[in-house]
């Protein structure tokens, strides 16, 4: 059986208001760099612990539109050539 997504972990209140927040500043046409100092500068502290980078912008960014996508796209499954094999034991 294959399936693209399976199960996709879920984000914490934390990680949602992050994603939400760094989309919005992009939006607004910061770029990364000055959006990792806006965060900085509100006080906010990555889900690690450590301060904003563009670079940990990025991939904030990046990977929560991934994630977003996948949860988005109907999920679809299909199930091909079942058999099975009888093995003797002795």
């Amino acid at each position: 059986m294959r399936s693209p997504n399976l199960w996709i972990p879920p984000y914490s209140p934390h990680q949602e208001r992050l994603f939400i927040q760094i989309l919005a500043l992009r939006d607004e046409g910061l770029t990364f760099l000055e959006v990792a100092s806006a965060l900085n500068e509100s006080g906010l502290i990555s889900t690690r612990g450590t301060t904003f980078t563009a670079a940990l912008v990025h991939a904030l960014l990046k990977k929560g539109k991934i994630r977003k996508m996948r949860l988005e796209t109907p999920v679809s499954w299909s199930v091909r050539a079942i058999g099975m094999t009888f093995l003797r034991l002795s």
